[in-house]
């Protein structure tokens, strides 16, 4: 619950960057993805996928682009955290700038481990369980400068044995549940708040925005799946720096305090420990 408590306070606290970041990556991306699956469902019936090849390219290489994007998001996300803790105010380009020097490494270590782990979320357990030894290797990347194949290894041996991984997906899925329900709500008063207080009465806008509307429902989901995936990142790079601490010393949990209570002075003093000595060590 640290864990997640952090990571909301530091999406509250730094709004604008999460937004722009690793929020607008990952809705980005389901939204092209919910659009395409909704096109294509529409096609005529008995129609054959050669017949639309040129659209089908372009919605390949559309979500092909976006994907990346929502990798350089989570990757520019980490560094403002990263940058965060070193008690130093980094903006979004500067992240996203950071973030564009390794468009390869951003891809796949926050694709092909976060896409799995969502997988394996539908899988429960042992599918999460798994997959969750590599949710830090995002994380060990930009703290520790590592390769990808370092990263992933970093990764496997801080999370190893640790149970805490599932107790984040836990808070992250009830997470997701108030927040849909949040949207329904507000898509199910809105129409009758304009109608009680201004006297503005929009048919169209209370059917479209009523949970008995399942594109509304669609929207929904892709609403809070993008703010959930964003979190996601954060949370489990806050879980990737909580073992590495509790494996090589160090609290991080007085850390995060001082940093909450705006106490600057405590957290520029950390230093993390030069990477060239941990990759001998996990190599």
């Amino acid at each position: 619950m640290e864990v997640v408590d952090s990571a909301i306070w530091f999406a509250r606290d730094n709004a604008v960057a999460f937004v722009t970041t690793a929020g607008a990556g990952g809705l980005a991306f389901a939204l092209a993805l919910a659009t395409c699956f909704n096109r294509l469902g529409a096609l005529p019936p008995g129609a054959k996928v050669e017949d639309h090849l040129v659209e089908v390219a372009i919605w390949g290489v559309l979500l092909a682009a976006l994907f990346l994007g929502r990798g350089l998001g989570h990757w520019a996300v980490v560094e403002r955290l990263s940058a965060s803790l070193r008690g130093e105010t980094r903006t979004p380009e500067a992240c996203w700038a950071a973030a564009l020097k390794n468009p390869g490494a951003a891809l796949f270590l926050a694709g092909v481990p976060g896409m799995a782990q969502w997988a394996g979320f539908l899988a429960i357990w042992p599918g999460l369980a798994f997959m969750n030894r590599w949710s830090g290797a995002l994380p060990a990347a930009v703290f520790e400068k590592l390769e990808p194949a370092r990263a992933l290894r970093r990764s496997r041996d801080l999370m190893a044995g640790s149970n805490n991984a599932m107790a984040v997906w836990g808070f992250l899925f009830v997470a997701w549940v108030i927040l849909f329900v949040n949207v329904l709500f507000a898509g199910a008063m809105l129409p009758d708040f304009l109608r009680g207080f201004f006297g503005i009465n929009l048919p169209r806008f209370e059917q479209a925005v009523s949970p008995g509307n399942g594109l509304f429902i669609a929207v929904a989901i892709v609403f809070t799946w993008a703010a959930c995936d964003a979190l996601r990142a954060v949370a489990f790079a806050i879980l990737y720096l909580n073992a590495r601490i509790e494996r090589e010393g160090g609290d991080l949990q007085s850390r995060l305090e001082a940093f909450r209570s705006g106490r600057r002075a405590g957290v520029a003093s950390y230093k993390a420990p030069a990477a060239e000595p941990q990759e001998a060590t996990h190599a």
